[in-house]
């Protein structure tokens, strides 16, 4: 889905808005805008003269990426990492911070909860307008689950998706302020434009583009050819104005661009991408003119992803059974062209995620197969394909990590593309102007402060009602390269350590994988034991695992293979057979959410044959005595005998006597024993 997810972004200008309040950022790094605009001629002039195409310009503002902890906000200007925002899915009433979705609008981000719709505001000085109640909250919508915020200048769209119709709403920052001054009075808030369709926006990549105030969208079931819907807010305000454009290919993407020249009036349009065409339109309402541009030469399409983009040119990826495509049209109405990807450098198979445009190239990352993780560039003209420089893979923190390289989000603004995987703790932010190499931002190093804490109140970072979870840890130090700080902010810098532990239950972090100790065998059981890894202060530690032992190969299995271990990290493991190699596997268990450790290979002690039962002895007139048994049977008697050794003694008339020991072999179930 276009816009789903995505990093959002807040530019300011030099003086910014300190005017009114402090930023948490600057109260925590001590970093102002300013100072960006600085460190920025620092690099310029540290990395020698870069080419003219290449030549970098002064850019600043932030950045809020989406995250399953605390989201991170980044300094464009720099690509440093400054804070985590601590709490920030109470703002719009959300469970976890999976939850929260930053949206970019002109002057600060919006954050929506995609379960609800619900939003709020974060100023660009990182503090939220609404700082209690949990957001502004959208109608009732029964059945609807899923929400998505979607960028239009200083407003938003958020969609609410349902099975049969969904509900599309216009909001700005006054629409939040209007909520936190009138909530308590139980006072509606009045929309900047509400319409509910007649058919459901569909749940898929492409299905929405925003351009000149109007929200377009495909609406319809999976299967069947989607209706092309635009809806545009009336001069006077009040409902949204919509405006179907019929149906169109059943495969369908959308996209919005425009023309950035200085020399033309700025204009946006829609494109939609489709196996065989691209239909452009261009304007507004009933004015709005139609072009379309034939497709040939691919062959059969299985997937179209639209590639975000500023600028005045449209591009889309086509996927066939042999080849992925780059597609363009510019904003004057002509194609670009059909160019084909080097299939040697990326296969037809991969799976890639929705790309962005940086500057003249496309962004992307391998989410299958052979690339997954990758780092993609591409030249739209020529096909080439690389790496991005200095950072050719997504970057882990540890090998205990495992990104969901799908949910990798990239996007662009300005001269910076940024990868973002909301599961891991490290994102990646490169420069495409040629001003400095890709930088790595790390949560991990960063300080979590709360956004709603009101002016004034910033030395107390932690919320109250949110305890650390972990109060015997050090807290998180601020790696921020020093700067000079005003003496008032020096004495809000040392970090309080944050965990929503509280929430831990409904969270949708992904747990990192146990790490397990060599098992302690006995004939007959396992001990096991293992350790969690916290990476992050943020992290939630699991309250329970699942521990399975399964034979490895044809070996008799256990009565039961997996038990759940509650509140500790050991088990002894019964009901196992001696001499016997398992495979172990912890699973750590978080909320919704599941992670396996690395198998490990245990084997059993070894133990001799169980001892016979139903042993009987019976005298033989003349020969001796006949001694019967039989063979140990059930679950601990799995070891079989090689032979049978009996032995006895003779007792009577003031001596005892020993009979020689008899050896019978295993398939025995009696023996003879003579009178000597």
């Amino acid at each position: 889905m276009t816009g789903s997810r995505r990093p959002a972004f807040s530019f300011t200008g030099a003086a910014g808005r300190a005017g009114r309040r402090l930023s948490l950022a600057q109260a925590v790094a001590g970093t102002s805008a300013l100072a960006m605009a600085v460190v920025g001629l620092g690099w310029l002039g540290l990395s020698g003269s870069p080419n003219v195409a290449a030549r970098p310009s002064l850019f600043s503002g932030s950045l809020v990426l989406a995250d399953d902890r605390p989201p991170v906000v980044v300094d464009l200007a720099t690509g440093l990492g400054t804070i985590r925002l601590a709490g920030v899915f109470s703002d719009v009433g959300a469970a976890s911070y999976g939850q929260v979705q930053p949206v970019a609008v002109e002057g600060g981000t919006f954050l929506v909860n995609t379960t609800s719709g619900t939003f709020n505001y974060l100023d660009s000085d990182d503090l939220v307008v609404k700082s209690s109640g949990g957001g502004v909250a959208l109608g009732s919508f029964p059945g609807s689950s899923l929400a998505h915020g979607f960028a239009d200048g200083a407003q938003a769209f958020v969609v609410r998706y349902g099975a049969t119709r969904s509900t599309i709403s216009l909001v700005d920052r006054t629409t939040v302020l209007e909520g936190a001054t009138t909530g308590r009075h139980k006072t509606p808030v009045v929309l900047d434009g509400f319409a509910a369709t007649s058919s459901p926006v569909r749940r898929q990549v492409g299905s929405v583009a925003v351009a000149r105030g109007e929200l377009w969208a495909l609406e319809g079931s999976p299967g069947a050819s989607p209706l092309l819907v635009e809806y545009r807010p009336p001069r006077a305000g009040g409902g949204l104005i919509e405006r179907s454009h019929g149906r169109v290919n059943r495969l369908a993407a959308l996209e919005a661009f425009g023309s950035t020249s200085p020399s033309t009036t700025p204009q946006r349009s829609v494109a939609v991408a489709t196996p065989s065409a691209l239909e452009l339109f261009t304007g507004s309402g009933r004015q709005a003119t139609e072009r379309g541009l034939s497709i040939s030469g691919m062959g059969a399409v299985s997937q179209i992803l639209p590639v975000s983009s500023a600028g005045g040119s449209a591009w889309f990826l086509y996927q066939t059974p042999t080849a992925w495509y780059v597609v363009g049209a510019e904003g004057s109405g002509h194609l670009v062209g059909t160019t084909r990807i080097d299939p040697t450098a990326l296969s037809a198979g991969t799976a890639l995620v929705e790309p962005a445009v940086g500057g003249t190239r496309l962004y992307t990352v391998g989410a299958s197969g052979t690339a997954s993780g990758r780092l993609l560039v591409v030249d739209p003209r020529s096909g080439a394909l690389s790496a991005v420089p200095g950072v050719a893979s997504y970057p882990v923190k540890s090998r205990i990590e495992r990104p969901a390289y799908p949910a990798t989000i990239v996007s662009a603004a300005g001269p910076r593309v940024v990868f973002d995987n909301p599961g891991a703790l490290l994102a990646v932010v490169v420069f495409t102007d040629g001003s400095h190499a890709p930088t790595v931002v790390d949560a991990s190093t960063l300080a979590a402060v709360d956004p709603a804490a009101p002016p004034g109140a910033l030395a107390s970072l932690t919320r109250a009602g949110h305890t650390p979870s972990h109060p015997d840890r050090q807290p998180v130090k601020n790696t921020t390269p020093a700067q000079s700080h005003p003496a008032p902010l020096q004495r809000q810098l040392p970090v309080q350590q944050v965990n929503e532990q509280l929430n831990c239950s409904k969270t949708n972090e992904v747990p990192h994988a146990p790490q397990l100790a060599p098992a302690i065998p006995s004939p007959r059981t396992l001990a096991i034991s293992w350790t969690y890894p916290l990476l992050d202060s943020q992290d939630c530690e699991p309250s329970s695992y699942l521990v399975s032992v399964t034979p490895v190969g044809s070996g008799p299995a256990p009565s039961s293979s997996t038990v759940e271990v509650v509140g500790q990290t050991s088990v002894v493991f019964g009901g196992l057979v001696p001499s016997t190699s398992y495979r172990v596997v912890v699973r750590a268990l978080l909320a919704k959410q599941s992670t396996p450790s690395a198998p490990e290979l245990a084997t059993t002690s070894a133990t001799g044959p169980g001892a016979p039962v139903a042993v009987r002895t019976t005298f033989v007139a003349g020969s001796g005595w006949r001694v019967s048994w039989r063979p140990c049977s059930g679950p601990l008697c799995q070891v079989r005998p090689a032979t049978w050794t009996v032995t006895g003694a003779i007792f009577g008339g003031g001596f005892v006597s020993s009979p020689a020991s008899l050896i019978v072999p295993a398939s025995a179930s009696s023996a003879l024993v003579p009178i000597s």
